[in-house]
C-alpha cells in the first residue's frame, strides 16, 4: 500500500529520448529508431515496444536484443542496461506495412529513484512507526507518436 506518491512532469526531465524514422521501402517500409540518455542517468530493463509489426520484420542492425511477437504484433527491442558506456544506440528493420500502424511507439524502463524526497522517519500518535521504504522510478506512461 503507498501512502506517498510523488510524480514529475517534465520534457527536460526525461531519462531517454526516442527518435523514428519510418521511410517507404519498396512493398513495405524502413524503419529506424535510435535513443540517447540523458547525462547522469542509468536505467536497467530498457524496452521499447513498436506497434504494428504482424509480418516478420528484417532486421538490418540492432543495439541489444529484439523480440517479434507476432500474435500481438510488435517488435520489442530489448536492453538490459543503458547507461554512460552505451547511452545511445540504433535499431533498423524493414517490414510490410504502412507508416500509420508503427505509432504510438512505447517506452519502459527501471532506474534508481528520480525523487528530491527523503523519508527519515514515520511517527504515529504513540510515538515512531516501523516502516519499510522502496524506491524506484518507472514511467507510468511513455509513449512516441
Amino acid at each position: 500500500m503507498g501512502i506517498l506518491r510523488w510524480s514529475h512532469s517534465s520534457t527536460e526531465s526525461c531519462p531517454i529520448t526516442v527518435n523514428c524514422w519510418v521511410e517507404p521501402d519498396g512493398a513495405g517500409q524502413n524503419l529506424n529508431l535510435e535513443y540517447e540518455l540523458r547525462d547522469g542517468c542509468n536505467l536497467s530493463e530498457v524496452k521499447i515496444v513498436i506497434p504494428g509489426v504482424f509480418s516478420t520484420p528484417k532486421v538490418i542492425s540492432v543495439d541489444g536484443q529484439y523480440k517479434h511477437d507476432g500474435s500481438t504484433g510488435c517488435l520489442i527491442w530489448y536492453n538490459q542496461l543503458v547507461d554512460s558506456s552505451n547511452s545511445s544506440g540504433a535499431l533498423e528493420f524493414t517490414v510490410d506495412g504502412s507508416s500509420a500502424e508503427f505509432f504510438p511507439i512505447s517506452v519502459g524502463y527501471n532506474s534508481k529513484p528520480m525523487c528530491p524526497v527523503v523519508i527519515q522517519a514515520c511517527a504515529g500518535g504513540s510515538g515512531p512507526v516501523q516502516y519499510e521504504l522502496s524506491e524506484r522510478s518507472v514511467p507510468e506512461s511513455y509513449t512516441c507518436s
